[in-house]
């Protein structure tokens, strides 16, 4: 009786293993809170960005302001308007659709800052587009902050993929 009850065991991981194998390669990178393929199809109006973080986890800040001179005092200057995060990732793509509250403002500036408890690291700045004004900007002195300051009203009207945010070579 041994000998079946080991071969049951045996039987039942090997099924878990083919189970994970065909889940991963299924849908290898789809567990990160808040975060869509850019590549999707049938975007709203907004606009999207890649983050890849080998380092640790990473935050995507996303403030409104009125005026371009509030979004270019400081790196949290601005109404923070939302926050998303996600864990390691060769390269995720974070899509921010056009909301209603944005007509109340006229610039968006977005940065990537390492998630609460993640190693201390800068985040490259690569531009994506030039069909929208995007004006990159550095904040900080010994740790520096890349950011993407832009106007919101083009925002309305289709979608933009920015920029990729990296914090590896």
């Amino acid at each position: 009786m041994p000998n079946k009850k080991s071969a049951i065991v045996v039987l039942f991981v090997l099924f878990l293993l083919i189970a994970a194998y065909f889940g991963y390669t299924m849908f290898p990178n789809s567990n990160i809170k808040g975060a869509t393929s850019i590549m999707a199809k049938n975007l709203k109006p907004g606009f999207g960005v890649e983050v890849a973080s080998i380092q640790g986890t990473w935050d995507l800040n996303i403030y409104l302001c009125e005026e371009k001179d509030v979004c270019t005092a400081a790196v949290d200057s601005g109404y923070r308007w939302k926050t998303i995060g996600g864990g390691t990732t060769e390269g995720k793509g974070v899509v921010a659709e056009a909301a209603d509250v944005w007509k109340n403002y006229n610039y968006v500036k977005v940065f990537v800052a390492p998630g609460t408890g993640s190693p201390v690291r800068e985040f490259d700045l690569k531009l994506n587009t030039t069909s929208i004004a995007v004006e990159k900007l550095t904040f900080g002195e010994d740790y520096k902050y890349n950011a993407l300051v832009f106007p919101v009203e083009q925002l309305f009207l289709d979608f933009y993929n920015l920029a990729t945010f990296t914090d590896h070579p």
